[in-house]
């Protein structure tokens, strides 16, 4: 009796701090100085929820790699084919910026993966955890709106430091927090969530992101597509998907300037030019340090002139980055593992008819897609958001509970 309590209590606390950690993810830049070193409170959080995990989950381990060895293969390649541009380029920002936004992400999503396999009601946990921070940054992010506290093209941004950063962080929550409601059975329950489904597109559409806007859009037409039967309610469907991104296109095109200084598809087209041509003289590895594109970028900036913007810390392209700090591998054994992802849970799909899944392949669809145009992997925040959702979209069986 007394070892069952006990181990009651372990898993208590331990679901805990994993919720702690969670909520954390939007404080990822508060930081705090550590051992001559200055780290993210969501890193330092990630170190302790991690070595927690191990110790909880080390007979595991080898058992859930073994099981899904392709997936975390992939994963590992991913991760290790950052430590030749490290070897190439020793720098402490470069080795920060591996440690916080992808070593200690990856890691921690394996292990919490392993603990998950497990522990089936930590599943529960971190999915309501995840959708409770969304509620807690939509309510911030509409305060900030009612204080009409804007960035200077009178866009919503709230505490993060641009409004693409925080569409790029609500977005891929959204299908998750749909889901859920179409599992609830209880009225309350579901005006609860509607009512937090509603502020968050809310906050979406006033960020202006175009790019988040249009790819859950075509994130839930695809799943839309594949799931339901009736033609005329898919048409239905399809027509009011339709009309919304009508209407997210032309607010966004009335409220910039189509002036080519200020136009972001102008300007991104100029930074993918710099970020190709580069990409063409250092193909497979990286000559430069990490997250070293703004560099780049400046240094370019004589054969390209007039420049549209004065920097650019990334591409504006997931793909780009990843190629641009390390190389081909890099981008290869990424686009694998997401493939490999893909695969997994359209073949649970097929197998069970479970339509709850298609949801979390949209959440993961909607980070890929909105990496065409910008880099929604690339911080600490949105790397633990992605291995998240990975994570939880593995666990298949375990989705409507």
């Amino acid at each position: 009796m007394k070892t069952l309590q006990l181990k009651n209590t372990r898993a208590l606390c331990l679901n805990i701090l994993i919720s702690i950690v969670i909520l954390t993810i939007p404080f990822y830049a508060q930081r705090i100085a550590l051992l001559n070193t200055s780290l993210s409170v969501l890193t330092i959080n990630l170190v302790v929820l991690s070595i927690t995990l191990f110790i909880t989950s080390r007979k595991r381990i080898i058992a859930v790699f073994k099981k899904e060895y392709l997936l975390w293969l992939f994963a590992a390649l991913f991760i290790v084919s950052f430590i030749p541009s490290l070897l190439l380029n020793p720098n402490a920002h470069g080795i920060g910026v591996f440690f916080e936004w992808l070593l200690m992400p990856a890691i921690t999503g394996f292990l919490l993966h392993a603990y998950i396999q497990s522990a089936a009601h930590t599943f529960k946990t971190v999915r309501n955890t995840l959708l409770f921070t969304l509620f807690i940054i939509s309510v911030i992010a509409v305060t900030y709106f009612i204080l009409d506290i804007k960035t200077f093209d009178g866009r919503l941004s709230a505490f993060y430091p641009s409004p693409n950063h925080l569409a790029l962080f609500i977005t891929p929550i959204i299908p998750l927090l749909i889901a859920q409601f179409f599992n609830l059975k209880r009225i309350p329950s579901k005006i609860v969530y509607l009512s937090i489904f509603i502020l968050s597109l809310f906050v979406l559409f006033f960020t202006n992101s175009f790019i988040s806007s249009a790819s859950l859009i075509i994130s839930l037409s695809f799943i839309t597509l594949i799931y339901v039967q009736k033609k005329k309610l898919l048409l239905s469907i399809l027509l009011m998907f339709f009309i919304i991104i009508s209407i997210i296109i032309s607010h966004k095109i009335t409220s910039i300037e189509l002036n080519s200084t200020h136009n972001p598809l102008f300007s991104r087209a100029e930074i993918w030019t710099v970020a190709i041509h580069h990409i063409q003289t250092n193909t497979f590895l990286n000559t430069n340090h990490i997250d070293s594109f703004g560099q780049i970028y400046l240094e370019a900036q004589p054969f390209y002139a007039p420049y549209n913007t004065w920097s650019a810390p990334t591409p504006h392209n997931l793909f780009l980055t990843l190629w641009i700090s390390s190389g081909f591998i890099t981008v290869l054994f990424f686009c694998l593992l997401c493939s490999r992802w893909l695969y997994i849970t359209f073949h649970f799909y097929k197998k069970t008819k479970n339509a709850t899944i298609l949801f979390y392949v949209a959440a993961l669809l909607i980070i890929l897609l909105s990496g065409i145009f910008d880099t929604p992997f690339w911080k600490n925040d949105l790397s633990l958001l992605f291995w998240i959702i990975f994570i939880l979209g593995i666990n298949q069986e375990l989705i409507k509970t």
